[in-house]
C-alpha cells in the first residue's frame, strides 16, 4: 500500500488516509476468503471513510472519524453536487458510493433482509471499491487510470485458504490437486511472475522435464504465460482458481 498511501498522504489527513485503506484490505482480505458479508461490511466502511475524505476536498470540512457523518440520503447528494470541485468528487464518487452503502443496508448485510448476503453482490462492492480507490489515485497524481489500475492490483495480495504462506515458502495445502492446479493456484496467490524453479520446489514436484511440460501445457492452454524463465497466471488461469476456490467452498 505504500505508493498509494504516499500520493494519498500529500493531499488528506493521515486518519482519512488509514481509515480508507485499512477498510479497503479488509474488505479484500474478506472476499479472498469467501466472507461475502464481512466484506460487504467492509464496504460500508469503506464508503464511511471516503465521504470523508469528499467532505475534506469539497469543503474543506475534516471530519474525524470519531465523529458520526450526516446521514447518506438525497439531501447529501444534492448538496455534494452544488459544490464546487471536480465532477468526480461531486457526482460521480458519491453516486458510486450511495450505491455501495444501498447494497450494505438494503441487501440482508447490515440488516435482516429476504437477500442473504452472496458474491454477487460482494462482487459488485468490490469493482467500486476498486473504482473509487482508482479514481482518487487518479485525481491526485500525474497516473493514466490504467496505471492507477495497475497500481491497486498490486497493493492486495489474494488470501487463499489452500495456500500456507509462511513469507518464504508456499504449500497448497490440498495435495491430491493436481500439478497443475496447483501451479496455478500458487501463481494466483503470489500475484506476480516466478521462477520456474521456485514453483517446482513449492509443489515438491522431482522431475524438472516434466515439469516444464506441465508449464508448456498450460502456456498453450492460455493458463499461464511462460516464456522457459518465469511464470505468470492469465485471466484464464484466474478462472480456473477461482472455480477450485468455488468448489471447495461448497
Amino acid at each position: 500500500m505504500n505508493d498509494v498511501e504516499s500520493i494519498l498522504l500529500k493531499h488528506y489527513p493521515p486518519d482519512l488516509v488509514g481509515n480508507l485503506l485499512a477498510s479497503y484490505q479488509a474488505l479484500k482480505d474478506n472476499y479472498y476468503l469467501g466472507k461475502h458479508k464481512p466484506s460487504e461490511l467492509e464496504g460500508g466502511f469503506f464508503v464511511e471513510a471516503t465521504r470523508r475524505i469528499v467532505e475534506y476536498q469539497l469543503f474543506g470540512k475534516l471530519i474525524p472519524p470519531t465523529t458520526q457523518l450526516p446521514p447518506f440520503n438525497d439531501q447529501e447528494m444534492q448538496r455534494y453536487e452544488q459544490a464546487s470541485g471536480d465532477d468526480s468528487y461531486r457526482l460521480h464518487i458519491p453516486r458510486v458510493l450511495k450505491a455501495i452503502y444501498n447494497i450494505r443496508n438494503k441487501r440482508g448485510v447490515g440488516h435482516i433482509s429476504g437477500v442473504v448476503p452472496n458474491v454477487i453482490d460482494a462482487t459488485l462492492v468490490i469493482s467500486c471499491c476498486d473504482w473509487v480507490l482508482a479514481e482518487l489515485i487518479r485525481l491526485n497524481s500525474d497516473m493514466t487510470y490504467t496505471e492507477c489500475e495497475e497500481l491497486i492490483d498490486s497493493i492486495v495480495q489474494k488470501k487463499t485458504p489452500l495456500v500456507f504462506d509462511t513469507g518464504k515458502v508456499m504449500r497448497v495445502l490440498d495435495p491430491q490437486l493436481s500439478t497443475s492446479n496447483q501451479v496455478l493456484i500458487l501463481l494466483d496467490h503470489a500475484g506476480t511472475e516466478m521462477d520456474p524453479n521456485v514453483l517446482r520446489s513449492w509443489v515438491e514436484y522431482r522431475n524438472n522435464t516434466r515439469f516444464k511440460e506441465i508449464l508448456r501445457a498450460l502456456h498453450r492452454d492460455r493458463q499461464i504465460e511462460f516464456d522457459g524463465i518465469s511464470c505468470q497466471i492469465t485471466p484464464k488461469g484466474r478462472m480456473t482458481v477461482e472455480t477450485l476456490l468455488k468448489q471447495k467452498r461448497s
